[in-house]
Protein backbone atom coordinates (compact mmCIF):
# COMPACT_ATOMS: atom_id res chain seq x y z
CA UNK A 1 0.00 0.00 0.00
CA UNK A 2 2.90 2.32 0.55
CA UNK A 3 4.16 1.27 -2.38
CA UNK A 4 1.17 2.71 -4.15
CA UNK A 5 0.86 5.66 -2.16
CA UNK A 6 4.13 7.06 -3.49
CA UNK A 7 3.16 6.66 -7.09
CA UNK A 8 0.29 9.02 -6.16
CA UNK A 9 -2.42 6.86 -8.20
CA UNK A 10 -5.82 7.80 -8.53
CA UNK A 11 -8.34 4.90 -7.10
CA UNK A 12 -9.21 3.48 -10.88
CA UNK A 13 -5.07 3.82 -11.53
CA UNK A 14 -4.94 1.29 -7.83
CA UNK A 15 -7.54 -0.94 -9.78
CA UNK A 16 -5.81 -1.19 -12.80
CA UNK A 17 -2.59 -1.75 -11.28
CA UNK A 18 -4.11 -4.92 -9.51
CA UNK A 19 -5.74 -5.92 -12.68
CA UNK A 20 -3.63 -8.90 -15.08
CA UNK A 21 -1.41 -7.91 -17.66
CA UNK A 22 -3.70 -8.48 -20.70
CA UNK A 23 -6.64 -6.45 -19.00
CA UNK A 24 -3.97 -3.33 -18.42
CA UNK A 25 -2.50 -4.07 -22.05
CA UNK A 26 -6.06 -3.74 -23.51
CA UNK A 27 -7.06 -0.66 -21.27
CA UNK A 28 -3.51 1.09 -22.29
CA UNK A 29 -3.55 0.54 -25.75
CA UNK A 30 -7.14 1.32 -26.18
CA UNK A 31 -6.86 4.69 -24.55
CA UNK A 32 -3.69 5.60 -26.03
CA UNK A 33 -5.68 5.19 -29.93
CA UNK A 34 -7.89 7.69 -28.65
CA UNK A 35 -4.92 9.83 -28.04
CA UNK A 36 -2.49 11.84 -30.43
CA UNK A 37 1.37 13.10 -30.54
CA UNK A 38 2.45 14.91 -26.99
CA UNK A 39 -0.74 13.55 -24.76
CA UNK A 40 -0.47 10.01 -26.10
CA UNK A 41 3.26 10.60 -25.18
CA UNK A 42 2.51 11.66 -21.62
CA UNK A 43 -0.30 9.04 -21.00
CA UNK A 44 2.63 6.64 -21.67
CA UNK A 45 4.93 8.22 -19.89
CA UNK A 46 3.00 8.82 -16.48
CA UNK A 47 1.89 5.21 -16.91
CA UNK A 48 5.20 4.03 -17.12
CA UNK A 49 6.58 5.93 -14.32
CA UNK A 50 3.29 4.59 -12.16
CA UNK A 51 4.87 0.75 -12.58
CA UNK A 52 0.96 0.51 -14.51
CA UNK A 53 2.73 0.11 -17.48
CA UNK A 54 5.38 -2.40 -17.63
CA UNK A 55 7.45 -4.87 -19.70
CA UNK A 56 5.28 -7.39 -19.13
CA UNK A 57 2.62 -5.64 -20.40
CA UNK A 58 4.13 -3.99 -23.40
CA UNK A 59 4.98 -7.42 -24.38
CA UNK A 60 1.12 -8.16 -24.06
CA UNK A 61 0.36 -4.96 -25.91
CA UNK A 62 2.18 -5.96 -28.51
CA UNK A 63 1.05 -9.50 -28.98
CA UNK A 64 -2.36 -8.21 -29.13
Amino acid sequence: ILKQQSLDLTPFEKQLSGSDNITRAKYIKEQANKLEGDQKKIFIINLIRKKILTKEVAKQMINQ
